[in-house]
């Protein structure tokens, strides 16, 4: 496979424990469909709830034609900007995988973690829904599902003790 940044050669790299190619003069990486949200999960699991592909979430990204070529294919790449921000990624119009510049795998994880932070209690109990939803219609197995949901649990009561610290002594006391 050919880079579409800089038409050199890819080799295959683990990459947060996934096999993902990356270009040795670019540093770009290219990212086969739903291997972004595993290097995502296995970066830090507390983000992997929040789906980054952009097939998971189309309504949340701009999309327009670029001029770059998928590696898998040769279509024309699409730039798909995150909701709201100023990352954009290059994705295959038949969901074959996207890829990134050198930098984007930071700025997206960077995004997410923002996100995680500005959420509220009705947006983490709105994320604890679609996780149960998807054990039966996700992408992932249904254990790697209940994970998420754990996480999403966990967010929550995290938010909710550093918004009442009180209620959290309180509830610490208790005897378990």
């Amino acid at each position: 496979m050919q880079c579409p940044n800089c038409k050199s050669g890819l080799e295959t790299i683990d990459f947060k424990g996934v096999q993902v190619e990356r270009c040795p003069l670019c540093g770009g990486l290219w990212f086969d469909d739903h291997e972004l949200h595993k290097a995502q999960r296995g970066e830090d699991p507390f983000l992997g709830f929040l789906h980054v592909d952009p097939w998971e979430n189309p309504e949340k990204f701009k999309l327009e034609q670029g001029s770059r070529v998928c590696p898998k294919d040769g279509m024309p790449l699409y730039r798909a900007t995150y909701d709201g921000t100023d990352i954009t990624v290059d994705i295959c119009q038949n969901e074959h995988g996207l890829w990134l510049d050198e930098g984007e795998w930071r700025a997206i994880l960077d995004w997410a973690r923002a996100h995680i932070a500005q959420d509220s209690f009705g947006d983490y109990l709105k994320h604890l829904g679609e996780e149960f939803a998807e054990i039966f219609s996700g992408h992932d197995t249904p254990t790697e599902e209940l994970k998420d949901i754990w996480v999403v649990t966990k967010l929550l009561s995290y938010k909710f003790l550093s918004k009442a610290p009180v209620i959290g002594r309180l509830i610490s006391q208790l005897p378990t």
